[in-house]
């Protein structure tokens, strides 16, 4: 058995059933599994356009990607992805079923931001925010994930009344109040009037309402950009950027949009632009979707349906999954690693876990240990350790209840982790530091069982 020396304390503990109290370990940042895409995953998004209820097309939409290029003419009462050929439709697919998401929990604070000047914002807890002025741009930068928490940024509300005003979300979660674009009326602009960009995957979790209108005169360019590239050559990826709407959607462009992302709205989603206008990715209401034209007559633009980045979708809302990217020689220069999805788990090692282990529940068990060794990288003094040791303690009491501690089959699996994270001298050299650190530190533990797992209960009982 050589389960790895930095949990020399708790594991001998562990052996001889010692301990005289609760551990009072910090809780874990909630367990993101990633597997492959299942079935009843690949329903959440049907096509490129879906609803629960209604799907209304005030004019004709060219949708394309469902395997056949699509013209929509105007459609009432359908149910899920409707075919039309000719101008004939056929009955839709049956609705999909609706998508669970973490619950919108954004900021308390009541107080008003005014914003003056272009401002980058790191606090994880911001104010309503409002920019009236021109030519700003607003970069939210979502604190580090570590090992207690995710990239997480609340904010109590965001609302721009400025033209070229532009929206930088760096690689996080963030969960918005509001968001409200409302361009002025003005000289029109040959650029973007106004931009939404993604920097890394980030999660746009809106409690209220999204609402984008456009009160000018059309742009020679979209007078709304989201997630989109600053080369032509370059096609966006649409899983970059996910939205959820708790509320009602309303986009309302009269200069056009270009929109490069997955919309999931709990209610109504209405997107009206001009036939300049385009969509990739996919859009689903849980209530009514109407799709306009800012000219009568004319066409509701172009809807691009991604199915890769519909299958990436699960990647950050953690149920059905494919395996994060494989960071190859980048991941080994240095000591932390890479860790794009920022679940707490190096990728090379969740990639590791994720192929060798089919058992659900072993591959939740050894994530959860995983965590834990990721978090011994940010130790220095015995303070920081102590903690580290605590969570190391239920990492091993979950990996034995859930693998079994006969045979030692348990500590082979934690070894065999163990091996695939200190795979460099830099990270062998920490885990030496950390055995030190760990023979003069003392805590107070208990034995546990499968409650030891930071995962849904329900699992571990089939």
């Amino acid at each position: 058995m050589n389960t790895s020396i930095i949990f020399s304390v708790v594991t001998f503990l562990l052996l001889t059933g010692c301990g005289g109290g609760e551990s009072g370990a910090a809780p874990l940042a909630a367990i993101q599994i990633a597997k492959p895409l299942s079935s009843v995953c690949a329903g959440v998004f049907p096509d490129v356009l879906s609803s629960e209820h209604l799907i209304r097309f005030e004019e004709t939409a060219k949708i394309e990607g469902s395997g056949a290029d699509l013209r929509t003419p105007i459609l009432e009462g359908a149910q899920g992805k409707a075919l039309c050929e000719n101008k004939e439709c056929k009955a839709g697919i049956p609705a999909p079923s609706a998508l669970a998401i973490s619950s919108f929990v954004t900021s308390s604070r009541t107080e008003i931001l005014s914003v003056t000047q272009s401002t980058t914002f790191t606090a994880s807890d911001l104010p309503n925010i409002i920019v009236g002025a021109d030519n700003l741009t607003l970069t939210f930068d979502a604190p580090q994930a570590d090992y207690w928490s995710l990239a997480l940024q609340k904010i109590a509300s965001i609302t721009l009344n400025g033209r070229n005003t532009h929206l930088i979300f760096k690689g996080g979660d963030y969960q918005v109040g509001s968001l409200s674009v409302v361009i002025p009326a003005g000289k029109p602009s040959l650029r973007s009037t106004t931009s939404i960009t993604a920097e890394g995957p980030v999660k746009l979790l809106i409690r209220d309402t999204l609402s984008l209108k456009d009160l000018s005169l059309p742009s020679a360019d979209a007078a709304l950009t989201i997630n989109t590239s600053s080369s032509r050559k370059d096609i966006p990826d649409p899983s970059k950027l996910l939205i959820y709407v708790g509320g009602e959607t309303v986009v309302k462009m009269t200069g056009g949009y270009e929109i490069n992302a997955l919309l999931y709205g709990y209610k109504s989603v209405s997107i009206d632009g001009d036939s300049r206008s385009i969509l990739r990715g996919a859009v689903h209401a849980k209530g009514d979707l109407i799709v306009g034209d800012s000219k009568p007559g004319g066409m509701s633009g172009k809807f691009i349906y991604d199915l890769s980045s519909v299958e990436k979708l699960y990647k950050d809302v953690g149920q059905c999954s494919i395996l994060p990217d494989d960071p190859g020689d980048a991941g080994m220069q240095t000591l932390i690693g890479i860790d794009a999805n920022r679940n707490g788990v190096r990728d090379d090692v969740e990639i590791y876990i994720l192929t060798k282990y089919s058992s659900e529940k072993e591959q939740k068990a050894l994530i959860q240990y995983a965590k834990v060794l990721q978090a011994s990288n940010f130790v220095s003094t015995q303070e920081q350790n102590k903690p580290v040791l605590e969570s190391s303690w239920k990492a091993i009491n979950c990996v034995g209840a859930t693998i079994g501690r006969q045979d030692n089959k348990s500590y082979i699996a934690m070894d065999d982790i163990d091996a695939k994270h200190f795979n460099t001298e830099n990270r062998l050299l920490q885990q030496d530091r950390l055995s030190d650190l760990a023979k003069y530190s003392v805590f107070h533990a208990k034995k546990y069982g499968i409650d030891a797992c930071i995962i849904d209960p329900v699992t571990l009982s089939e």
